[in-house]
């Protein structure tokens, strides 16, 4: 065997396969813990760029609503994105869309410092994040209807 050439193993085999079919009931939709919801949504923020059309961006964050089925909260869904708010800010709109990412309390409700605003201005994402859109919000004079930090 050369150098580098891996020999496949059947336990190699078998571990592809298990990750494989893992990967794909989530691909899926199937329902897992409600931290996969969480982790899942933390995950797709690492995909997001400055500047993507909402349409990309409503794709890699998600539309359907998530399903979770055991961990910390009962069976259930949650909507994807949580909540969301549209604004026109001197003749441009402004939409923020609020994402599931952070649950510090496992006290069966998503509280607003749980959850991750992302700024579209005139249909592309802005930024992300409570300090870009705290930043955002004081430069602009936005009035927020959504959610809001403690």
């Amino acid at each position: 065997m050369s150098r580098g050439a891996r020999r496949p193993s059947s336990m190699s085999t078998i571990g592809r396969t298990l990750v494989a079919g893992a990967g794909l009931s989530l691909a899926a939709g199937c329902a897992g813990g409600f931290e996969y919801v969480q982790s899942e949504s933390r995950v797709r923020l690492f995909r997001l760029e400055a500047g993507m059309p909402a349409d990309s961006v409503r794709a890699v964050m998600g539309t359907e609503p998530m399903k979770y089925d055991r961990g910390i909260f009962q069976a259930g869904e949650i909507p994807n994105p949580w909540d969301e708010e549209s604004h026109v800010i001197r003749g441009e709109s402004v939409d923020i869309l609020y994402y599931v990412t952070h649950v510090r309390e496992p006290d069966g409700r998503i509280a607003d410092d749980e959850l991750t605003p992302l700024v579209l201005v005139q249909g592309r994402l802005a930024g992300w994040g409570w300090p870009f859109l705290d930043a955002f919000a004081e430069r602009t004079g936005l009035v927020r209807t959504g959610p809001r930090p403690p």
